[in-house]
This record gives structure tokens, sequence and C-alpha cells, in this order.
């Protein structure tokens, strides 16, 4: 569940992510793009400019966020490093910062002479740092920390450490060509290469992961489809790299009588071929990323994960406009003049989507709620019908709800039972402050169970002199339930007179469904009039709501009331409450959120 609201600066600040830095790595590789057009003009310079400024002025922004975030609210920097999902995004900082070194070298170098110079070899020393800390650290928490990662929740955002070493090398191969020292473009080259082995070679691990993982556990949920199209991001930057990184070395090689003659021409033409199979593999991953969109188009809402479509195919168009450097043919030129350009309409698209989204949620006054649906995978635990089931239940869905956790204000449990999911998800959810709440700080996200939802609603419908109870499926859940509420409201064995009982139907979950409508319907009646009578009997309190005890008894409300009228007549039977737990869950969630308790 997500509920956007207006939001004050401190919320904002709270709720600011390192994924927010994918905006300004997209930002500058437009700005690259446009700058290094094959077919070029004066004014695609100047606009080039124009998205490389405004590119620093996001940059220094979210940095500066990211520095309040971290020093006000203590906790957050650990937190965020040892997250399975939103670690990965650090190593957008140093993307991001890759490319304003690339551009000052473009634009500044010319203009500004050697304070520029200095200013993106002084840049391009700390994007290497932070890249070879994030390709280093954050693969090795991954495999550290408590968490268990199961292949289907693999994502490509995996390859977000590993892309920012290629990134770095990237950055090296244009920061080298401006160096007038022909010893210090000696080494960024060779430094250029290691980051280039580094971040390719991991890359290419994660890949023939990844791959398996598609084949065997099909398409990432629709929210985060558009994470197919990162792939081509080490593929088309690492062919950029590789490319330019030869071209340097035919010049820097002999000038500085660094190893044979003909060393320089043979890492050119191996860069060459290099950068053509990249390249082409690149085509493949594009393929099938628009592919895999175009199948997934329905449900396909706008976040932040929408800027995977830009750079990841700017950097396939910088190296297509590379090879086309190299070659005479116009193939490449042309491909790559193709490609820029439906890069540039995605960013302006991404862009205005992502401005109207952040200008709408202060200026809209009501708050929308949005609703996603999880299910648990396959294999699983296809019916619940015991306690033991939900335990079993809660291990298989807990690893594939963790990476759900970021993009959701709070999360219902639909299972009526005391769900040991319940508890798991709210100690995951105290790790990040809520998405979309206006509270202060402290407001985080939020977790109910069907169950819960529904005791505490039925507390607040009835009077003093009155009770509530449980219509449910399977025998076993009246024990169960029983002993379940008196844990939930702390009553202990002894019980509280509030709670009249369960009574329960004989059906599991699947049957409700599966059987003849007639055949439940009679057992509902059955089971609730059984639970009505236990409140007309002796100085028992009569009972005044009840909580339908299965998920999928929805659509059998009309059954119980049924009951109710024959065994308390047309008045009373209309007034007792029947309380489905979804509908319950789903209010008292919008309540907390909203109110940012």
């Amino acid at each position: 569940m997500t509920i956007t609201s207006p939001s004050n600066w401190r919320t904002n600040v709270a709720n600011f992510s390192p994924s927010w830095f994918t905006a300004t790595m997209g930002t500058g590789i437009t700005s690259m793009l446009l700058h290094d057009l094959p077919y070029n003009a004066i004014w695609l310079y100047w606009l080039s400019i124009v998205v490389f400024t405004f590119n620093v002025v996001l940059f220094v922004s979210f940095l500066a966020l990211s520095l309040a975030r971290y020093i006000c609210w203590t906790g957050t920097w650990t937190n965020t490093v040892h997250h399975p999902e939103q670690s990965l995004f650090l190593g957008a900082v140093p993307m991001s910062l890759g490319t304003i070194v690339c551009m000052i070298c473009y634009v500044c170098g010319e203009a500004w002479g050697m304070p520029a110079r200095y200013l993106a070899i002084a840049l391009w020393v700390i994007q290497v740092v932070l890249s070879v800390l994030c390709a280093l650290i954050l693969p090795f928490l991954l495999i550290s920390r408590d968490h268990e990662i199961d292949l289907p929740m693999l994502t490509a955002r995996h390859l977000f450490p590993a892309l920012s070493c290629v990134v770095a090398s990237a950055s090296v191969s244009v920061v080298a060509s401006v160096l007038l020292n022909a010893q210090h473009a000696l080494w960024t080259v060779l430094v250029s290469y290691i980051l280039w082995g580094i971040g390719v070679s991991m890359a290419m691990a994660i890949l023939v992961v990844y791959c398996h993982r598609l084949v065997v556990h099909k398409l990432p949920r629709p929210e985060l489809i558009v994470s197919v199209f990162i792939p081509i991001g080490p593929l088309g930057q690492g062919g950029f790299a590789i490319l330019n990184l030869g071209s340097l070395a035919t010049s820097i090689l002999p000038q500085t009588s660094t190893l044979h003659d003909s060393t320089g021409n043979f890492l050119c033409d191996a860069g060459f071929f290099i950068a053509l199979l990249f390249w082409s593999q690149g085509l493949l991953w594009t393929f099938l990323a628009i592919a895999s969109t175009y199948h997934s188009r329905k449900g396909f809402p706008f976040n932040l994960g929408w800027w995977a479509f830009v750079f990841p195919l700017g950097t396939l168009a910088l190296c297509s406009n590379a090879l086309g450097k190299e070659l005479p043919s116009q193939f490449f030129k042309v491909s790559g003049m193709i490609i820029s350009v439906l890069v540039f309409v995605l960013y302006v698209i991404v862009t205005v989507e992502h401005v109207d989204q952040t200008i709408r949620r202060p200026v809209n006054r009501t708050f929308k709620v949005e609703y996603s649906f999880f299910t648990s995978p396959t294999p699983g635990v296809p019916s619940i019908n015991s306690p033991a089931d939900a335990a079993k239940s809660a291990e298989v869905c807990l690893p594939h709800i963790l990476p759900l956790i970021p993009n959701h204000d709070a999360f219902l449990v639909a299972c009526y039972s005391q769900h040991p999911l319940v508890a798991m998800l709210r100690s995951e959810c105290t790790k990040f402050p809520s998405g979309a709440t206006g509270g202060e700080q402290g407001a985080g996200k939020y977790v109910n169970g069907i169950f819960e939802a529904s005791v505490t609603t039925s507390l607040s419908l009835i009077l003093e002199e009155q009770s509530f109870g449980i219509v449910s499926t399977g025998k076993v859940w009246e024990k169960a339930l029983t002993q379940a509420v008196h844990e939930f409201v702390g009553t202990g064995e002894s019980g509280s007179d509030k709670y009249i009982g369960c009574e329960t139907t004989g059906l599991n979950a699947t049957e409700l469904h599966d059987l003849p409508s007639d055949e439940v319907r009679a057992k509902m009646i059955a089971a609730t009039k059984r639970l009505l009578h236990r409140g007309e009997q002796g100085e028992a309190r009569a009972v005044q709501a009840i909580c339908l005890g299965c998920a999928g008894m929805v659509g059998l409300d009309e059954a119980v009331r049924q009951a109710c009228i024959e065994v308390l007549g047309d008045e009373r039977g209309r007034r007792v409450s029947i309380v489905d737990g979804v509908k319950a869950g789903v209010g008292s969630l919008v309540t907390l959120v909203v109110g940012g308790f």
C-alpha cells in the first residue's frame, strides 16, 4: 500500500534515498550525448551545457540532502548500507559524478584551461575511490549479511556496484585525453584498465546469474520491470571505455616508451573488437528489455526506476558514437544518432513525469491510496490451514517482500491467523521512514494483519456489556484463534468475556471456493448460529460483532447476516457488525499512515 500526501521538509529529507541519484545519472549521460552527437549543431552544444548545468545543480542538491539525512537521523547510514536493496544504489553516486567529470573535460577544459583540468582530476580521484569502495565493500556486505537472498530476489540492480567501476574507467579515458603530462596520462590509463577489469569481470558474472534467474523465475514484477534495461549499462559503457583506452594507448605508450612500440596498436585493435562485441550484446539486451517492458505494459506505474530507461541506453549510444569515429562506415554514426535521440526523448518524458509527480504531492491536498498485491511464490504454501502453515509461509514470503519495503508505506498480511510475517515485517520496516507520510520525525512504515485488525475493530464496535466472536474454517482454528485473541489482547489464558469464542465451518480455505456455493453458505450459517447461541445462554454477553475468520470468506457476509436475523430477529440481527479483516486492515493502515503516528 502506498499513500501519497503533502509532506513537510523534514519528511522529504528523511525519505531521501540514494536511488534519487539515478536521476543525475540519466541527466549526465544525456548531456554527454548532446555534446558528442555524430551530426551536431551549435544549438545542440549549448543545449548540452544547459543540461550539464542542470545536472550539477541536481547532484549538489542531492548530495546535500543525503548528508543532511545521515547527519540528522543517526543510524540511517548504517541501515542503508546494510539493506539488501538500498545499498546497491550507493553505486549511483560515483556514476553520477563520472558524468560531471566527463562534461568538465569536454566543455570546461577549453574555456577555463588548467583550473578546469585540475578540478576534473580531483573529482575523478574521488570518483575512483568511491567506485572501488562500492565494488569491493557492497558485494561483501551482500554475501555476509544475515538475510538470505534467494535467486528470485536477484535483480539487475545488483549490477550497480560493478557498473560504478566501469563508469569510472570510462571517465578516466576522457580525463587522460586532456592531461598535458604524458606520464600522468599513462598512469590514468593503467588505472582505467584496472577499473575496467574489476567492473566488467564482476558485471559478466552477475549477468550470467541474472540471465539464469530470468529463465527459471521469469520476468520481475511490473513495478521493477524497467530494471531489465540495466544490463545494457556495463556493456555500453564497457565498450565505450575500452575503445577510448585503446585509442589513447596508441599515443601515450610510445611517448612514455612503455612496453613494445606495437603494443598501443594492439590495444587499439583489441579495444575495437571488444567494444564491437559489447555493443552487439547490448543490442541483445536492448531487445529483451523492450520486449519485457511491452509484455508488462499493464500495471506499469511510474517510479524512480523509470530512470533505468535513460542511462543504460545512453551508454549504448556512447559506444555507437565511439565506434562510428573509428570506422569510415556511416552505420554506427546513424545508429548512435538514432539511439541518442531516443535517449533524449526518454529523458524528457521521464523528467516531465518526475517533476509532475514531485509537484503534485504538496499541491494535491487529498490522500491517494495505491494498492500493490503480493501472492506467495511457488513452491510455497498453497493453503494455510494451521499455525504451522502460517509459519512456513512467512519463511517463504519474507525474502521476496524485503525488496518491496522501500517503495511502500504500509503492508497488510491477508491471512487470518497470528501470522509471524506481521512481526517480521514490522521489524524490517523500523529501518525505514515512510515514503509519503506527513508526520514528524519517527513517522514510519506500518504493518498489520487481518486478524489483528478485525479484533481491534470489533472491540471498538461493541459496548461494555456485549461481545464479539469469530467464524473460521477448519476445527484447528478454534483453539488457535482463541489463544491468539488472548495473547493479542493481553488477557492471558483466563481470557476476556468480551470474546465469546470461535466457531468453524469444517472447511479449509480452498474449499470455500471449490465446493458448491450452497454447501459453503449452509456451513457458514450453521457456524454463525452456534456462535450466536453462545451469547444467548445464561449470563454470557450478547454477540454484537462477528469476524470473518478467513480472507477467503469475502462475499459470505450475507450468509452471516441471514444467520443473525434468524437467531436474533430482524432488528437485532441487522445491528450485528460483520467485520471483514481485509477492510478493517486497510482502513487501519490508512489511518496510521495519514496520521503519521
